[in-house]
């Protein structure tokens, strides 16, 4: 997972990808650093301070799917597939077999609901991987970081922390307008239990299976009988 260190402050920034890590990577304030390089300056005798910022699980995945998945497959000349989209096209069966025009195919062809069904064989891939891994290093552990932030909250609160921060602009936490991305029924119980980790250790609230609730409501049409439901 990304670990960042500043050049002009004593900080290390562990993120995600499809967290901040675009915007972490391209600013001259911070340098990308090897796990191994991390690991030896979280266990210091004084380390540096320790800032990891978490998003969303839900909003996680639908920025994935937007951008690997759409954006990054339209306009596309022979470009090599990414580490990420060779995951799926693998669990898929056209990796490294078949051509090329067939693996995009494929992979444009995927649902948001058809990704979410691969979630299970694919969430090891480093772009999928619960967040709370930025806790350990491997399955090594690591002292508890300074500061745990969502980035929902904003950066402003990191600011008086390191002034880097405001160098960094607003993280990108916009809903997509144009495509719905649903996850409900079988999926979303799939993604609450995939990163039920991360909803706990970063105070999400993970959302209730609606279809359940709606087909226990149908059902309880007995007002008579004791597991009726009353709304």
């Amino acid at each position: 997972m990304p670990r960042f260190l500043s050049r002009t402050n004593d900080l290390v920034i562990s993120t995600s990808y499809k967290v901040m890590y675009s915007t972490l990577v391209a600013s001259p304030d911070l340098c990308q650093i090897a796990e191994r390089e991390a690991r030896r300056l979280l266990r210091r005798a004084t380390p540096p301070r320790h800032v990891v910022l978490a998003r969303n699980p839900y909003d996680r995945l639908r920025s994935f799917y937007r951008d690997k998945l759409f954006q990054d497959l339209n306009g596309r000349e022979k470009a090599p597939f990414q580490w990420c989209q060779r995951a799926i096209l693998r669990r898929l069966g056209l990796w490294p077999f078949g051509s090329y025009d067939r693996k995009l195919a494929a992979l444009k062809s995927l649902t948001f609901k058809d990704f979410l069904g691969l979630l299970p064989s694919v969430v090891g891939n480093g772009h999928l991987r619960p967040q709370v891994s930025l806790l350990t290093s491997g399955r090594q552990p690591l002292p508890p970081p300074d500061v745990v932030h969502r980035i929902e909250d904003g950066l402003d609160v990191l600011i008086e922390m390191a002034p880097l921060f405001a160098n960094l602009g607003r993280a990108n936490v916009t809903h997509d307008r144009v495509m719905s991305l649903p996850i409900e029924g079988r999926a979303l119980i799939n993604v609450n239990r995939l990163y039920a980790q991360d909803f706990w250790r970063f105070g999400y609230l993970p959302q209730p299976d609606r279809t359940r609730i709606t087909r226990a409501r149908d059902n309880a049409t007995d007002e008579g009988s004791p597991c009726a439901l009353h709304w």
